[in-house]
């Protein structure tokens, strides 16, 4: 379980956020699917976010803007509304958009909610996403709920709850579900 449980605000020149970095059990980490960082985002100034061979998956969705991601030699623009699961172990990158109005300000930078995560059957699960037609971006039909399961990772990842890693497995298996779904 992770020893600060508080839900950060950091800004910079082109982020606003609030995340949790979660440290997991050695019990969580062998047993179960497990949360590594959750949060919220809003871009102040267009800017890429760039990993590789990050041991993680991430899921996150756009909650207003626009914004592109560069995975597997495919550039995908997305709008609010729109969703991305991805195996971090492969190289990605995630920019938000540089469109100007006729005042010269940025009037379409992204807000997105997300999710980094893992667990010892994660590739298989992402295997089986892909196997069924899922693919790396997509509209959900009710991206409202992806964002109310990442608020409430949140808050079980901020509590001071001994069941903390069960609690964020479950909700874990939630989104997998719905990303079965979608």
């Amino acid at each position: 379980m992770s020893e600060d449980k508080t839900m950060p605000f950091f800004q910079n020149e082109f982020t606003s956020s609030k995340r949790i970095i979660h440290t997991p059990s050695v019990f969580a980490k062998s047993a179960l699917l497990y949360l590594q960082e959750a949060g919220e985002l809003s871009a102040m100034r267009p800017h890429i976010s760039a990993r590789s061979q990050l041991p993680s998956y991430l899921f996150f969705t756009v909650t207003a803007g626009k914004g592109r991601l560069d995975y597997l030699g495919h550039e995908y623009e997305l709008t609010t509304g729109d969703s991305v699961f991805i195996d971090c172990r492969v190289g990605y990158a995630q920019s938000t958009s540089e469109h100007r109005n006729s005042d010269g300000e940025f009037d379409e930078l992204w807000s997105l909610s997300w999710i980094h995560f893992d667990g010892g059957m994660m590739e298989a699960i992402y295997g089986k996403y892909k196997e069924r037609g899922g693919k790396p971006v997509f509209q959900c039909a009710d991206f409202i709920r992806y964002q109310e399961l990442i608020e409430k990772i949140l808050e079980i990842a901020a509590s001071d709850s001994y069941v903390c890693d069960m609690q964020i497995a479950e909700k874990i298996t939630q989104l997998l579900t719905y990303l079965m779904e979608d």
